[in-house]
């Protein structure tokens, strides 16, 4: 088991101290700093790298902060390889090289837009604000106000402008849209189908579609295959896809050619994962099938859901007593956390659990090892080794008569959550109530510091990792 750390201070113990406007967390060694509104970079001693002049920053999805120039375009902190100094300089497009049937082909970044070039550096595209490799050397290129067009690794136009085409070929068709409504297209950019359908699937070598109302199955010519009413459909391997019926909890599985090879699963919103899918038998128990519709984890269960990115799903049992209880499995059927009175089990992407059961919440590991004590307030994890614990205010106040709606006056509570302090996994305080601003980046711990805050300003302190141990 982890030994947790559990600090009481009522102020963070700061390894840089509180002096600043606003930061970012750490990436590669440094921080954003804001002083006097303007934005500089530290390492992490506190020191100054580029001292405050700039005026706005961005955050990438990656976690790198980009510095915004007047002129709108972006330049990065980065240390110079040789000399191990800081510097700003532009940073570069990473081209995505593609390989197709005509040779090797390049999507460049020049001056805000997109060109597809060849190995030599050729243009062979005009410029677009976005192009996407769909695969069979096509690639789908967007301007602005114009829409989407297909374009071959040749260089050559297959298609007009529509409203939207699909970066996705599916078994020889291509979907697209124009006026709201949908067609197909070939791989050649040839028209199948003209823009007709309200809804359009496309549905192994047929397609499902409506003009209004559910979808059916019918042929790329329209031709009707069936009676079958289903409103969506989700693909379980290359060659099965099911038609669900979300009315009825009802699913049909398929072959390409459209054959009905299993029908009347019960379903829920769940999804594929794993290779299983979640499902029902007629007596009301659940467990998971395979693309095939085979039962490949028992029905054994009160209810399952799709599995999660690490493999674990939560299950739910009927406790004759005390009610449905909750638990966690593998793919493999095994128990990760046996079924008990939990009211919540989430699962976060960066390896955390949250447990809520009554009125208490913890925080767990991958494993089920707690990183934090039991919390007996409203809690909630934000991710990146933070989390914030909220507490409630009653307010006893005095409601009119309303003659329209009939309701009596008189004294009513009501309740209210409000911020007590935001922490880090290891118990320290980053943030308390009283100086917690909505508008405040929120803390994240990284690199081994967490940004904390006292009164207006903003430093850091040291922070250990969430992660699960080996």
């Amino acid at each position: 088991m982890l030994c947790l750390f559990w600090c009481s201070c009522k102020s963070p113990h700061f390894a840089i101290p509180a002096q600043f406007d606003a930061v970012f967390p750490f990436y590669e060694g440094i921080a954003p700093a804001k002083k006097q509104d303007l934005w500089g970079f530290i390492d992490s001693t506190g020191s100054w790298i580029i001292q405050p002049k700039f005026k706005e920053l961005i955050k990438t999805e990656n976690g790198k902060v980009l510095i915004v120039l007047e002129n709108g375009d972006h330049t990065e902190v980065t240390k110079n390889k040789e000399s191990g100094e800081w510097e700003i300089k532009t940073p570069e497009f990473n081209k995505i090289e593609i390989q197709t049937a005509s040779g090797i082909r390049y999507i460049e970044k020049k001056g805000g837009f997109y060109i597809l070039v060849e190995a030599d550096g050729t243009p062979i595209s005009s410029e677009y604000i976005s192009i996407l490799y769909a695969g069979e050397d096509l690639f789908v290129c967007q301007k602005n106000y114009e829409g989407q067009q297909l374009i071959h690794a040749d260089g050559s136009t297959l298609t007009p402008f529509y409203d939207e085409i699909d970066s996705i070929i599916q078994y020889g068709r291509i979907r697209f849209r124009e006026d709201r409504k949908y067609g197909l297209l070939d791989p050649a950019g040839k028209v199948i189908l003209e823009p007709s359908m309200w809804l359009l699937e496309i549905a192994g070598y047929n397609i499902a579609c409506t003009i209004g109302g559910d979808l059916e199955l019918h042929t790329d010519q329209l031709q009707k295959l069936s009676d079958w009413k289903f409103d969506r459909i989700q693909y379980l391997s290359a060659d099965r896809w099911m038609g669900i019926n979300s009315n009825t909890g009802l699913g049909t599985i398929c072959d390409l050619d459209g054959n009905q090879l299993v029908k009347d699963i019960f379903v829920s919103n769940g999804e594929m994962k794993y290779g299983k899918l979640p499902a029902r038998n007629k007596n009301e128990k659940w467990g998971y099938l395979d693309h095939n519709g085979k039962e490949v984890i028992p029905f054994e269960y009160g209810y399952t859901t799709t599995f999660m990115s690490n493999g674990a799903a939560i299950f739910e049992m009927k406790n004759p007593i005390k009610g449905w209880f909750k638990g966690v499995l593998d793919t493999t059927n095994t128990i990760l956390l046996p079924a008990d009175n939990y009211d919540e089990i989430l699962y976060h992407d960066d390896g955390i659990y949250t447990i809520v059961q009554g009125k208490s919440f913890q925080l767990f590991n991958e494993k089920f090892e707690p990183l934090t004590k039991k919390l007996r307030r409203p809690a909630e994890y934000i991710g990146n080794g933070v989390y914030i614990v909220y507490k409630l205010k009653t307010k006893l106040e005095f409601e009119s008569s309303n003659w329209y709606t009939g309701r009596k006056g008189g004294l009513k509570i009501s309740r209210e959550g409000f911020v007590k302090g935001i922490y880090s996994l290891d118990g320290q305080l980053l943030v308390s109530g009283n100086d917690y601003n909505e508008d405040d980046n929120p803390p994240q711990c990284n690199e081994g510091f967490a940004a904390a805050k006292s009164g207006k300003r903003w430093g850091f302190v040291k922070c250990n990792s969430h992660k699960s141990p080996d």
